[in-house]
């Protein structure tokens, strides 16, 4: 599984394809990510730092790559939503949070 903190069209690696995408609570996502190996591609480290603060799972650090996703494959979305994070920063600013999206591809 992965987990990124974007989703765009680029990931994905077959056409047609179907993505559906369901909100999820934070608790979900811990529950998700403990149940199977993940990539943690989250390649903003200050984002990173946030995301695994905030689920507090012993995740790995992140990874720049490019993602590629096939048919079957599941993500979870960390999408931060605030103002432009500072460089260095390790909690969310006020007014910001982070929401959780479980992203399938078939």
């Amino acid at each position: 599984m992965f987990l990124l903190n974007a989703f765009s069209i680029n990931m994905l690696q077959d056409f047609p394809a179907t993505v559906k995408v369901e909100e999820i609570s934070k608790e979900y996502a811990q529950e998700q990510l403990l149940e199977v190996e993940v990539s943690n591609l989250i390649g903003h480290p200050d984002t990173d730092r946030i995301v695994r603060k905030e689920l507090n799972i012993g995740l790995p650090e992140g990874k720049r790559e490019t993602v590629k996703m096939y048919p079957g494959e599941v993500a979870v979305v960390a999408q931060y939503i605030g103002p432009r994070l500072e460089e260095g920063t390790t909690q969310l600013p006020e007014g910001a949070t982070i929401r959780y999206f479980l992203v399938f591809v078939e």
